[in-house]
């Protein structure tokens, strides 16, 4: 689950230093000169010992408005966010007292115990008109053509929440919606989840994802998506008809070669 992102004069990557079933995963950053590598890794920039977030896998890195530099991780049992040195390649405060600076965006709501419906993973942050929007994945992703894979959003005035979705709850309010469904499965598409979001020179939002394709060659393998983001009545973004588009001819972004 990496991220890319320029930084400066060179790109860092950012991914989930771990293995499968990890007791103590951890984000990794590699640099280049350019956005398509060859990528050298630089080393470690956190795990869950030094920060405190359970799972730290599936970073994405985030410029505020404040033209400060956040990574944002966490995988089911909480999302956190620190900032990061201007060259992007350590915490800023350093890793000895991490946890006194970490924030938390959404708190542990899965307590000792993984819960898929409750939490969130795959974090992708957007500004629009004065407001941070928080998508994330909830569900089971692993499932083939069975996962329940979804994107959930919520909506806060400040890039560290609390987010809350249309029901006036916060994202890890166990007595809420957990946010409003940006994208979930349907009768054509299952899994459909772990999003970045790109705009086009036309200020239009794509939400990019992946899911697997039901009736398609290979339904067991996940597939790429891409589906323009609409606003509802209460400024929440989501895909049309909440579901994957298909074997449709739609138009999409407007890019510009140089």
């Amino acid at each position: 689950a990496p991220t890319v992102l320029k930084v400066g004069d060179h790109y860092c990557y950012y991914y989930s230093l771990s293995i499968l079933n990890d007791d103590n995963p951890g984000i990794g950053v590699a640099t280049s000169p350019t956005p398509y590598g060859p990528f050298r890794h630089y080393g470690k920039i956190l795990d869950s010992t030094t920060s405190g977030i359970r799972n730290s896998i599936d970073p994405v890195a985030h410029y505020d408005s404040d033209g400060k530099l956040y990574l944002i991780w966490g995988s089911f049992f909480g999302i956190g966010a620190v900032e990061l040195t201007d060259d992007g390649t350590e915490v800023f405060y350093g890793m000895d007292n991490m946890k006194d600076h970490v924030k938390h965006l959404i708190k542990n709501t899965s307590g000792d115990k993984m819960n898929l419906d409750v939490n969130y993973e795959g974090s992708y942050i957007i500004e629009k008109d004065n407001n941070y929007y928080y998508l994330g994945s909830q569900g089971t992703c692993l499932s083939g053509t069975d996962s329940t894979y979804r994107v959930k959003v919520g909506k806060s005035d400040s890039l560290f929440g609390p987010y809350y979705g249309s029901d006036n709850k916060a994202l890890d309010d166990l007595d809420g919606s957990f946010g409003n469904l940006v994208v979930g499965p349907s009768d054509d598409v299952a899994g459909t989840g772990h999003n970045s979001v790109i705009q086009d020179y036309n200020g239009d939002y794509y939400l990019i994802y992946h899911g697997y394709d039901k009736e398609g060659e290979y339904p067991t393998e996940r597939t790429l998506f891409m589906d323009k983001l609409l606003w509802d009545e209460n400024d929440m973004p989501y895909v049309e008809n909440r579901s994957a588009s298909i074997r449709k001819n739609k138009v999409g972004p407007l890019t510009i070669d140089f």
